[in-house]
């Protein structure tokens, strides 16, 4: 009979190696061996695309077992297919979704670096038809997490999903950190969880939005590895442990 035992995801996100390499790590020893079943990175895994800094992430999640890893990529992973051509161990995400079968139960992962309401200037001036682009991302996304039936869906995206997780930084900023847009796709699907990074100064890292858990797991906000356990304890009030 095929175990159907409770699932623990570890999550982290803008590790930015070498900047919190060091953290990062020190967050990793806390984890007993093998308790870990799924490992989701949010982006930002390496500081400004120094790509052969991926290999001290990856090197440092195999210390704690040999599990699946899980990635999407941030703003500073900008040449994506050397990633995907380099560190083929990891899943890379990019507006893609893919189903895992993990103690007998099926949990389907979209991963995408998400959504900015408001451009960058950067974006704006050299990356054409940004405003479309995330756009149609948002058409894609919501796409992704309807289609299909499993026993978990999750969303993991580098951008905020919501500005509620933001609480901490200039409220200004807010547009430029993650969109509200991906919080309505939230409210019309049928979410497990969803997982995010980019906000660095978070003082309010876990909501809820109708039934669905989002969490902030950038590294500067939590200097932790956060730690889920699915399917969520409705005893706990669904709130997140992380090993401290």
């Amino acid at each position: 009979m095929t175990s159907r035992n409770s699932m623990v995801i570890a999550a982290v996100g803008d590790v930015h190696s070498p900047k919190f390499l060091k953290l990062f790590k020190n967050a990793l020893h806390s984890i007993p061996l093998n308790y870990i079943d799924l490992f989701l990175l949010a982006g930002d895994n390496v500081h400004r695309n120094a790509v052969d800094q991926m290999e001290n992430i990856i090197d440092a999640i195999r210390d704690i077992g040999n599990i699946p890893i899980i990635s999407c990529f941030g703003n500073e992973e900008y040449t994506p297919q050397r990633y995907k051509d380099e560190y083929s161990s990891v899943i890379w995400l990019d507006d893609e979704s893919i189903t895992l079968n993990i103690k007998g139960w099926s949990v389907k992962i979209i991963g995408t670096k998400g959504v900015l309401d408001k451009p960058t200037v950067w974006q704006s001036r050299n990356i054409k038809d940004i405003d479309k682009i995330y756009a149609e991302r948002l058409k894609k996304i919501e796409y992704l997490i309807s289609n299909g039936k499993t026993d978990f869906t999750v969303l993991l995206s580098h951008y905020s999903v919501t500005y509620k997780t933001m609480v901490g930084e200039p409220e200004g900023l807010w547009p430029l950190l993650g969109s509200k847009a991906v919080e309505d796709i939230i409210l019309r699907t049928n979410l497990t969880l969803c997982i995010h990074a980019h906000v660095h100064r978070s003082r309010r890292r876990i909501i809820e939005v109708n039934s669905t858990t989002v969490i902030n797991v950038s590294l500067p906000s939590t200097n932790n590895i956060s730690i889920i356990t699915l399917p969520i304890s409705q005893t706990l009030q669904k709130t997140l442990t992380n090993f401290l």
